[in-house]
């Protein structure tokens, strides 16, 4: 089989490879502190989830941030790139407890997070912001 033969099939993987994928929105810089009851909790990973509106398409509002946090709760998102942000908006931001057998949260995390890990918090990501203090369970 020849290029020319293959030619047709590769104009259209390149065309389509932006297919049904959400559009890259501008992130801003994110970073903050998660705890619970008072207390942080290293080994969570916190996601951010646009909402709909602000110019963002209703049916695909962009791409969720995540970042995971250290010893002292702190974490940085990510959502394009590392350490790239999250997509100027309006968040829903939720927590997940890893269970990575290869990077295991620490010893107790578990039962710290118990508390806190049905709790939503509502975020606006804008250009002035500061750190994002995410005090669950209080």
């Amino acid at each position: 089989m020849g290029v020319r033969h293959l030619l047709p099939t590769i104009l259209m993987a390149m065309l389509c490879s932006g297919c049904g994928h959400e559009p890259d929105y501008r992130t801003i810089p994110v970073r903050g502190v998660l705890t619970c009851q008072g207390k942080p909790v290293a080994g969570v990973q916190v996601i951010f989830s646009p909402k709909p509106g602000e110019g963002r398409n209703q049916d695909m509002p962009g791409k969720s941030a995540s970042g995971v946090t250290d010893e002292n709760g702190r974490f940085v998102l990510s959502t394009y790139g590392l350490d790239d942000g999250a997509i100027v908006a309006t968040h829903s931001v939720t927590i997940l407890l890893i269970s990575d057998p290869l990077h295991p949260a620490p010893k107790g995390t578990a039962s710290q997070i118990a508390p806190c890990l049905n709790e939503t918090r509502d975020v606006v990501v804008s250009r002035d912001m500061g750190d994002v203090i995410l005090n669950l369970g209080e």
